[in-house]
């Protein structure tokens, strides 16, 4: 039997209690790649500590192992930042490692995948939170240039990733995200009037779901909701659900200012648990989705799943998921938004098309078809072969990225006194290191760690440069 292929996959993004929309991606697609027959030894790596935060369905498998970074997750990639971080399979293993969420790691003889979901932080950079802005910019091309595969979600994200990051087409995989069908399908009777009354719903209402942010145009929707007949409004009142997000005052005060008149805009006080979404969009009349961009956009489809009728931006990625079964919309454009919200509100003949057509397209994305087209890239990685290279290259390799590491974040003169033996620079240069490293709050023991990894590369870079100036001398 051949030995099994190993896959490394950076499992950060799952190991919390309140997972987002990337670990959402990754945990159904591990769940449907661990269903499939295939020889791979999957191993899921977390920082210090994160372990017991997994999924107990995944890694219940016998498939699954769990490997632990002995660092907290902040230091880690503290030192990720900075270079610090030697090749990670040196230490895992060799192997294909999954990056599901744009940051990778450094890696000597392995093949790697990298996620990249959507590029809003370049085509719409006040969209993104000021310190995600500078991160993502900072270091998109570091991840980028370290990839082997780029896998993004839709067609429209390949593109953009094409332009934007200069990623050639025949290095990005297209796996589009899935629907939970098992959960989001037509719900009973029962189920979704105890739900309405556990978030005190009414008991019909025009839906949105997504986090309060500028992206998803939630203002731009209140705003065209006010303008809706007086009949329908009192009918149907707007239901958002979601996240707090970001720079959410504005539509905060939209809200309160519509809810002053005639309007009724609610927004739940609770928290919607998962388990409660396929029954509240299942007691919607219509669902709206507005935003302005999106990598993939999983809400429309799950609205659809649940047999509910859609009104869709038609920006980005969204015309691509939605395809027909939709009343598509401008996302700027507010008549053509009001058009489409009343379609799906009280248009009978056109509710019915699009209840029909949503169910047939929803059932065209699924995780199944995730896991087997990711599969189907990991075996074209492990095809390709993987790199080889003695030790000694390796340990070369290490010391040439620590020095390049070191030169860019302290700058050729600084650089120069860290390589010298003069201790009053070097103290002056480490404190600029440790400036960095402290913000984080490590612990005693970390620091202290820290402090040894400085001082041993400092005292090996100046036994190895003290032997190759001897060596210069004998040979002269």
């Amino acid at each position: 039997m051949d030995q099994p292929l190993s896959i490394y996959i950076d499992a950060l993004s799952i190991a919390h209690t309140h997972r987002s929309g990337v670990a959402h991606t990754l945990h159904r697609t591990l769940e449907f790649l661990l269903k499939e027959e295939n020889n791979y030894n999957i191993v899921l790596v977390v920082p210090l500590r994160k372990a017991k935060l997994l999924p107990e369905d995944i890694i219940k498998s016998k498939k699954v192992t769990i490997k632990t970074i002995p660092l907290p997750g902040k230091v880690f990639e503290l030192f990720l930042r900075l270079r610090l971080v030697p090749p990670v399979d040196l230490f895992l293993g060799k192997g294909v490692y999954v990056f599901p969420n744009f940051k990778n790691w450094p890696l000597w003889n392995s093949r790697s995948i990298t996620y990249i979901h959507d590029l809003t932080f370049m085509r719409y950079p006040d969209f993104v939170e000021e310190k995600n802005l500078k991160y993502l910019t900072r270091y998109i091309h570091r991840w980028i240039n370290r990839a082997d595969c780029v896998v993004t979600v839709s067609e429209h994200a390949k593109r953009e990733i094409n332009e934007l990051l200069h990623v050639p087409e025949s290095a990005i995989n297209v796996i589009y995200n899935g629907v939970d069908a098992e959960s989001f399908k037509p719900q009973s009777v029962k189920k979704i009037a105890e739900t309405k009354q556990r978030y005190e719903l009414p008991s019909e209402y025009l839906l949105a779901v997504g986090n309060v942010e500028p992206r998803k145009n939630l203002e731009r929707l209140v705003a065209v909701y006010t303008k809706l007949p007086k009949d329908i409004r009192t009918k149907y009142p707007l239901v958002l659900v979601g996240g707090g997000g970001w720079r959410n005052e504005g539509i905060q005060q939209a809200i309160d200012q519509a809810n002053k008149t005639t309007t009724q805009i609610i927004k739940p006080s609770k928290y919607v648990e998962d388990d409660d979404l396929p029954a509240l969009i299942a007691g919607a009349r219509a669902f709206v989705h507005p935003a302005l961009y999106e990598g993939f956009g999983i809400p429309p489809l799950e609205a659809m799943a649940c047999n509910v009728p859609v009104a869709s931006s038609d920006s980005s990625s969204l015309p691509e998921v939605v395809g027909e079964a939709a009343a598509l919309f401008a996302p700027t454009n507010e008549n053509e938004m009001k058009k489409a919200i009343l379609a799906v509100l009280s248009d009978e003949k056109l509710r019915q098309r699009y209840k029909a057509a949503g169910l047939e397209r929803a059932q065209l994305f699924t995780w199944k078809q995730s896991a087997i087209k990711l599969s189907a890239t990991i075996t074209q990685q492990a095809n390709r072969g993987f790199k080889t290279g003695s030790f000694g290259h390796v340990l070369r390799s290490v010391y040439k990225t620590t020095d390049e590491t070191i030169r860019k974040n302290l700058g050729e003169r600084d650089y120069a006194s860290y390589t010298m033996a003069d201790q009053k620079d070097l103290t002056t240069t480490r404190k600029k290191i440790y400036q960095d490293f402290f913000s984080e709050q490590p612990k005693r023991w970390q620091g202290i760690l820290f402090s040894v990894y400085l001082s041993a590369r400092h005292g090996l870079g100046t036994v190895a440069r003290n032997l190759k100036s001897l060596l210069r001398r004998m040979r002269g």
